[in-house]
């Protein structure tokens, strides 16, 4: 997993260590449960301002916004299994 990464299932939160605790922070996930899962803690954490991409990555994708990975502009999103894939419009499937 990326060092920038929270898993909400295990909070180790010392991949952001290096934030600032002022710092604005967006977390997304690809259908929004996850990233709705980390606020909270984040938030407890000393965290603030905390926002959630409502929707996730699915439905940045789903409603036409840009899509950049770590090779540039992107075309396709990894839905990881069938069923939550069901959520991303197909021409965004790899």
């Amino acid at each position: 997993m990326p060092s920038d990464v929270v898993n909400p299932a295990s909070p180790d939160r010392t991949g952001v260590g290096h934030v600032a605790r002022d710092q604005p922070i967006l977390v997304y996930g690809r259908a929004g449960v996850v990233g709705a899962a980390v606020v909270p803690g984040m938030t407890q954490a000393g965290f603030s301002p905390m926002s959630n991409l409502d929707g996730g990555l699915f439905r940045w994708a789903n409603e036409g916004h840009p899509l950049v990975n770590e090779s540039g502009p992107a075309t396709t999103v990894h839905p990881v299994a069938w069923s939550w894939g069901r959520l991303l419009k197909s021409r965004f499937h790899p």
